[in-house]
């Protein structure tokens, strides 16, 4: 019998997971983001150029999305621009659930 392959150790260039944006006055909206997989240097040198970045809430998720699925519009810097702009507290949304997708992943159905 054949083995399954359980784990590749080159891993996909991106990746699927999704958040939940906070909207006021309504339950949070779950989006799923196709993130840009990184490195374990790339992201321990990505994250610790942030600080210094003066990168945008729209910079930043830019720099870590690829694409997503369930807004009402295509993935596009305009597009993520409107979300940040309507919901502020979207960018740290994504960003927290990028960190948890690499650290603290939750298990999948």
């Amino acid at each position: 019998m054949a083995k399954t392959k359980m784990l590749s150790l080159i891993a996909p260039a991106t990746f699927k997971y999704t958040v939940n944006i906070p909207r006021p006055g309504a339950e949070p909206a779950p989006v799923e983001f196709e993130f840009k997989h990184r490195r374990k240097d790339d992201l321990t040198a990505f994250i610790a150029g942030l600080g210094d970045s003066g990168l945008s809430d729209e910079g930043l998720v830019m720099e870590i999305v690829v694409n997503w699925d369930g807004p009402d519009k295509a993935f596009s810097a305009e597009a993520v621009s409107a979300l940040c702009e309507n919901y502020p507290r979207a960018a740290v949304s994504i960003w927290e659930g990028y960190l948890e997708a690499f650290f603290n992943p939750q298990p999948r159905a």
